[in-house]
């Protein structure tokens, strides 16, 4: 009778046991999706408006230098010069025309309160705003580190406006 599990066998065979589950991990662990925590849409920080595109029939752009007059009384800013106008955001309000105090600092004559709506449903979302009465929707089009894009119809025409933080 011919022994075939002999002491050299059961080794090869525990070997290749443990060999299997290390490689099965490894490809188990390394196959893994990552989950990421989605990121919401900050808006915080300063901004200078530095390209505004109207859509009203047909498409206009304003570049650096350039004076657009909207026409919304309810809206803070009548005139607005593209590369000079800012807008401030922190938290749940929204800033318009900053002027210097006395003391030399920046205060904002008109500030508002915004909130923010549908992140996962309407792309990086919108933000509503109440302001002299009116309710303005601004679509967040885009939330990058450095710049914001945001598009309102709240003029009885399409507004973008281009935003770059300031000091970057």
């Amino acid at each position: 009778m011919i022994n075939i599990y002999t002491k050299s066998n059961f080794v090869y065979i525990s070997n290749m046991k443990n060999l299997f589950v290390v490689l099965f991990s490894i490809l188990l662990l390394t196959s893994c999706e990552v989950y990421e925590e989605p990121t919401y849409p900050t808006l915080s920080g300063e901004y200078v408006i530095d390209l505004v595109t109207v859509d009203d029939m047909s498409l206009t752009q304003y570049l650096s230098g350039d004076t657009l007059e909207i026409e919304a009384n309810e809206f803070p800013i009548d005139t607005l010069i593209v590369g000079i106008t800012k807008i401030k955001f922190s938290n749940d309000r929204i800033f318009f025309n900053p002027y210097l105090n006395q003391y030399g600092n920046t205060q904002w004559e008109n500030e508002f309160f915004y909130v923010t709506r549908n992140y996962e449903y309407h792309g990086s979302g919108h933000f509503l705003v109440d302001m002299n009465g009116k309710t303005f929707i601004f679509d967040i089009v885009e939330d990058g580190l450095t710049n914001l894009v945001i598009k309102s119809n709240s003029f009885n025409k399409t507004i973008t406006f281009n935003l770059t933080m300031v000091g970057h």
